[in-house]
């Protein structure tokens, strides 16, 4: 039997464009890179020219968060590749 991965993404992108489908992606795997307690204080909310925003349940987890970023960043590296995100803002 045949997958319908490939023909239903490329679908997608046709429907709500490329980069809509990359945002989706990464928005799909926050709770993978991160980990399920950090996905429970967090959302992301958009990815602006490469910066994911993230928003966070208060200002504790934001700082502890940011100083985590370089960590996060790498483990999309590995999930994703290289250029999905770039860099994470926390609000």
């Amino acid at each position: 039997m045949k997958s319908i991965d490939g023909p239903l993404q490329a679908l997608l992108a046709k429907l709500i464009g490329s980069q809509a489908l990359i945002e989706y992606k990464a928005f799909y795997k926050w709770q993978e890179v991160v980990g399920e307690k950090i996905a429970t204080v967090t959302e992301p909310e958009k990815i602006v020219s490469g910066t994911m925003i993230v928003r966070v349940r208060d200002h504790v987890w934001r700082n502890e968060l940011i100083m985590m970023s370089n960590e996060i960043l790498e483990k999309y590296k590995t999930v994703m590749g290289e250029g999905i995100v770039k860099k994470i803002k926390f609000i």
